[in-house]
């Protein structure tokens, strides 16, 4: 048996960019890349990594109901943007009759075992670009960029009224997948692009029409 922690801000991260109901059944939970040291989430549009666990234990995916229940364990102290918003779960992993089981650590001591997503979690290394290219435009879904930005928030333990003074920047890779991070360099979120009628023009125009003043006869009108 390998047991380690994880912080419970990296987890509350990792879930808003978890996929809920997905037929890639893989893809309902929390990666836990324990060769690379990561903590990986995706739903297929938006995708978080931070940094994580290194153990000589295979990588394994943490069910979402079950990682939800051991973090709802914890009082009111322990939620986000809270004192203890950030203190570690301790996780300890090992193999029987060929699965993989999971034991976390809830409050007060409290054990909750169940078998690890049995499935293969995607290559993410393939979707992080190997380069940050110059911003490109590009058009993105809008309630994505709001979890990508909520999930930053989260992992630095801001709560959701901190959330909206906690700045996060947008590289647009035009159709590659922008890139949501904030100052520092241990996290971040990826948001794949989407496709629009909207171009460069519209914008163009739009701030034409929005700087254009009205004639004094339609003004009093």
């Amino acid at each position: 048996m390998n047991t380690f922690s994880i912080p419970m801000n990296s987890l509350r991260a990792a879930m808003v960019c978890s996929a809920v109901k997905d037929i890639r059944y893989y893809l309902v939970g929390v990666y836990v890349d324990t060769v690379a040291g990561k903590i990986v989430s995706t739903d297929g549009h938006k995708m978080f990594v931070c940094y994580g666990p290194t153990a000589p234990v295979d990588p394994f995916i943490i069910p979402l109901d079950d990682l939800s229940r051991v973090l709802k364990s914890y009082p009111a102290a322990y939620n986000r943007g809270k004192e203890k918003a950030c203190e570690s779960v301790t996780v300890s992993v090992h193999r029987t009759d060929g699965k993989t089981w999971i034991t976390m650590e809830g409050y007060a001591g409290a054990k909750f075992t169940f078998t690890a997503v049995d499935g293969k979690y995607p290559d993410y290394a393939r979707v992080i670009p190997q380069t940050v290219k110059p911003m490109e435009f590009a058009t993105y879904n809008a309630a994505y960029l709001a979890e990508a930005f909520d999930a930053i928030a989260i992992y630095r333990n801001k709560s959701a009224k901190e959330a909206d003074k906690h700045c996060c920047g947008l590289m647009m890779q035009g159709s590659g997948p922008g890139i949501v991070a904030d100052g520092e360099s241990d996290a971040l979120v990826l948001v794949m692009p989407m496709r629009s009628d909207v171009a460069h023009e519209a914008f163009t125009s739009a701030v034409a029409i929005a700087r254009r003043k009205l004639s004094p006869m339609a003004a009093a009108a």
